[in-house]
């Protein structure tokens, strides 16, 4: 247990970025009065390094994701949606702050609704392998239905399995 923890970084006159982490921990006496500190300091460089390409990696990715043409949504094993990217907010009319959240069958009319929730829920639950493609029809925001192909991919983020849609 630390008493303090700093990050920080140092910039050499030749232009080196170095990172370090301090930890530290005070002695006392039984009245509390300070006798010692004890204290560590690390170069955290590398995984600070590691941590930026990451956080870089992950936002081109997501920008990737979003910037797509096609419909790219995720959804949960509650089959609530997770991600919309534009294409998607294109082509369903809705923005992603309006269907985060929402149950997938919002997407789905009423008529194709209970064959294609059956579909998505048995690929859901694995019985369909981890790739399927589904052909029907969606719901725009406007209340219009379209023929639309979903193409679904099976994965796990963390301990919670998704499902990727793309339509087009």
């Amino acid at each position: 247990r630390a008493d303090f923890e700093a990050e920080y970084r140092i910039i050499y006159p030749n232009g080196t970025v170095r990172w370090l982490i301090s930890k530290g921990r005070g002695l006392y006496d039984e009245q509390r009065k300070p006798i010692r500190m004890l204290g560590v300091v690390l170069d955290i460089s590398d995984r600070k390094q590691a941590e930026l390409a990451l956080q870089k990696s992950q936002a081109w990715f997501a920008g990737i994701l979003d910037i797509a043409s096609d419909a790219i949504i995720a959804i949960s094993e509650q089959q609530q949606i997770t991600f919309f990217n534009q294409g998607a907010e294109q082509i369903f009319g809705y923005s992603a702050k309006e269907i985060l959240g929402q149950h997938i069958t919002k997407l789905l009319p009423e008529a194709y609704s209970d064959r294609q929730y059956e579909l998505i829920t048995a690929f859901l639950s694995g019985n369909c392998g981890e790739t399927g493609l589904i052909e029907g029809e969606a719901l725009r925001k406007n209340g219009s239905a379209f023929p639309i192909e979903l193409s679904l991919s099976l994965g796990q983020h963390g301990s919670e399995f998704v499902a990727l849609v793309v339509a087009s």
